[in-house]
């Protein structure tokens, strides 16, 4: 197949692929989004779409690895929620965009996906904290793999109180626990260094 045209001044096919997918996923959850959907929103022909993509799930897999904020950015993130760092610079703001779209991801999510959200949140987790995940111990990574899963399975079923976000509930009582969990485990590992 050849290679969708590119105009000037305009979103590639990709990019306006993208933008309608997530516009798409702010309404229906990722069974009820279809390639024809999606096509027509981004103004594209259904081939387009299969040139980048194989399906809708497929889709959200690679737009997962676009997506996920920075490491650093989620560390602001959660030193914002202690009170320590204001977010208003453009880097934060744009950093944040991509933690909404994560979670809009994670709540409209096919448990097919759910999986890699979780083993990307582990990863992120393991950057953050300065930690491999892959030199945890079993008992370790089940803290992590429990309250990394757990935290998702929140977001997922929308058991989050309405109108709180994940700055919000990490400084409730679950979110307080969870952070305690998974700082117990970085500190077993930094400070054997």
């Amino acid at each position: 197949m050849a290679r969708p045209k590119v105009l000037p001044n305009q979103k590639n096919a990709y990019e306006r692929l993208s933008d309608a997918f997530w516009t798409t996923l702010e309404d229906y959850p990722l069974e009820q989004i279809s390639v024809t959907s999606i096509s027509k929103m981004a103004k594209v022909n259904h081939n387009t779409f299969y040139y980048y993509f194989d399906n809708a799930e497929d889709m959200a897999r690679k737009l997962l690895a676009d997506t996920c904020p920075a490491p650093d950015a989620i560390l602001k993130y959660i030193e914002e929620s202690e009170g320590s760092v204001e977010a208003d610079d453009p880097a934060t703001l744009a950093e944040c965009a991509k933690l909404h779209r994560t979670l809009l991801l994670i709540r409209s999510s096919h448990p097919s996906i759910h999986e890699d959200l979780r083993e990307q949140g582990i990863r992120t987790w393991g950057q953050v904290s300065g930690v491999d995940p892959a030199e945890l111990t079993s008992d370790d990574r089940n803290v992590v793999v429990f309250v990394i899963g757990g935290v998702l399975e929140l977001i997922r079923e929308q058991k989050l109180s309405e109108g709180m976000d994940l700055r919000t509930f990490l400084t409730q009582p679950a979110g307080i626990i969870a952070r305690q969990m998974l700082n117990t485990v970085k500190d077993k590992y930094t400070k054997a260094r």
